[in-house]
């Protein structure tokens, strides 16, 4: 199965709703009898919050996926993208 994408708006974040949502989803799936486990995937590095929610759900990590970018202006200036952080 692929596909499901959840954000929560930030009040919210921080509070457990996002594990909650997960732990809910994934009972569901086990329970339709159709899968044995499930992927949470292209979480980024940049996103120590989500990190955080994963490990607190006892995830392991058996893959690094990995986005390449080509800069078609080699001239242009590129910076990357700061964590996202608490604020």
């Amino acid at each position: 199965m692929t596909g499901i994408v959840f954000g929560v708006v930030k009040e919210w974040q921080g509070k457990g709703v996002e594990g909650v949502m997960i732990v809910h989803q994934s009972k569901w799936l086990m329970e339709t009898g159709r899968y044995n486990d499930t992927v949470l995937t292209w979480i980024g590095d940049f996103n120590p919050k989500m990190l955080r929610v994963c490990e607190g759900l006892g995830a392991t990590n058996y893959r690094t996926l990995a986005t390449y970018r080509y800069l078609f202006d080699r001239t242009k200036h590129f910076e990357r993208l700061p964590l996202i952080t608490k604020n």
